[in-house]
């Protein structure tokens, strides 16, 4: 798997994190400042990479005792995980709407909310054989821009409709990647 395709897996998944924080009105009152803005960033990114970078290594563990068979058990944790955020999507409210992220404890329970999809990439990942290094800044850097934008977007606009066609988007890239990998692995591309 190529780095390139890693970060567009990394930013689909992200997608989640961004329509909860786009969406989120307790991050667009006025006391919400800049330094709490950067945690906001930074606390997202850095727990999504650590939930990845568990999934990668129960995954490799996983990888030597299951052999053959992880493949298509990566494969299956790909689309399900594409099916789980499209399935989202056509929910007609977020969670994340009502959550107050303005409080970092219930910031951190938003971050290990959304990381537990990150840690199911991070576990499907190990057959593809990236670089660990390369997986864990794509989660950092793919997570912090994804959030940032959410940020800046957000505090303009709140349209639901967006948000969900992003979710959207985000499972349907990640359920493509997964069909992409079972025709190469039955070499019809």
């Amino acid at each position: 798997m190529s780095t390139f395709t890693l970060v567009i897996l990394i930013l689909a998944l992200s997608s989640e994190a961004f329509s909860g924080i786009y969406l989120n009105g307790f991050l667009r009152e006025k006391e919400t400042r800049f330094p709490y803005k950067l945690l906001v960033i930074v606390s997202l990114a850095l727990v999504n990479a650590a939930m990845a970078a568990l999934g990668f290594f129960t995954g490799s563990y996983l990888n030597l005792l299951l052999g053959e068979f992880s493949y298509f058990i990566s494969l299956g944790l790909l689309f399900v995980l594409g099916l789980k955020l499209i399935a989202r999507s056509f929910k007609p409210k977020f969670r994340e709407m009502t959550w107050e992220l303005n409080q970092p404890k219930i910031l951190l329970g938003f971050a290990v909310a959304v990381g537990i999809n990150a840690f199911l990439l991070g576990l499907a990942l190990p057959v593809f054989d990236p670089n660990f290094i390369a997986l864990l800044f794509s989660f950092l850097l793919g997570f912090a821009v994804s959030v940032s934008l959410a940020l800046i977007i957000g505090a303009r606009s709140q349209r639901f409709l967006l948000a969900s066609r992003i979710v959207f988007s985000g499972g349907l890239i990640i359920i493509g990647s997964a069909v992409y990998y079972i025709l190469r692995n039955f070499n019809f591309i």
